[in-house]
Formats: C-alpha cells, structure tokens, sequence
C-alpha cells in the first residue's frame, strides 16, 4: 500500500485540484470522514463544508469550501464532484452577505415552486460561505 494517491476535484465550473495527496476529509450528513490511500471502493455524499487534503511535502492542509457533491473512491483514485468549491481566502464577505439578503427577499417574495427552491439553495449556500469564513477567522493562528 502506498501512502499516496490521486485526487481530482472539480466543481461544476473549474477544476480545483488535481494531483497526489496523503489524505482527504470530507463533510458528510453525519459528520467528517477521512480517507486514505488503501481505501476500499466506496461512493459518499458530501454537504455543504469544508473539504481538507494533506499535499506530499505541504506542512498546512489545503482546505476548499464546498456545496453539495459526491466522492468516488476507484481502484485507488478518488475523484470528488461538487457544484461549487472555492479556497477560503477566495471568499468574499460583503459579496456574500450581499448574496443571503438577496436569496431571503426572494424567499419573500412567494414566487412558484421551482424560484423558491432556487432561493433556499442560495441562501443555504451563502450561510455555508459565511459559516466557513467564521471558521477561518476563529481558528487559532
């Protein structure tokens, strides 16, 4: 068993990373899951959070904000698809904070079924963002 092996994230826009890594966590319903070279065959849903990988030769973790997806793990590779991935420093407070009170007036707004359901998932997806910038900002440096 080797200690490394080949990570590919994408989201539904950009590929984030591709290349070798030591481990991988991410968010699940149920909490944070690792995987590691050796890891048997497997399929995850990922939630909305942070997604972290240990790079060879990298001491920090390299960490990606994520909305929903799905991990692959496949005779030693493992392949991570998500609508939206973007590194933490990438993230924009007041763009964001922008965002939610745009997704709650159109909550608001009680349009049909399908605008309503397109409002919850950008004001799920900016209270992600938000969440994971006070995550950055409290971490101890």
């Amino acid at each position: 068993m080797t200690s490394c092996f080949p990570l590919s994230i994408y989201a539904a826009d950009h590929q984030a990373y591709e290349g070798e890594t030591t481990s991988v966590i991410i968010p699940m319903a149920a909490g944070y899951r690792g995987i590691m070279a050796g890891h048997q065959n497997t399929v995850f849903a990922i939630v909305p959070g942070r997604i972290s990988i240990q790079v060879p030769g990298e001491a920090e973790k390299r960490v990606f904000v994520v909305s929903n997806g799905i991990l692959k793990m496949e005779e030693g590779k493992c392949l991570i698809l998500v609508n939206t991935c973007e590194r933490p420093e990438d993230l924009d407070i007041n763009r964001i904070k922008k965002a939610e009170e745009r997704a709650r007036r159109q909550l608001r707004e009680q349009r049909d079924s399908r605008e309503y359901q397109l409002a919850v998932a950008k004001l799920n997806r900016a209270l992600n963002r938000l969440r994971q910038i006070q995550h950055e900002n409290t971490k101890p440096k």
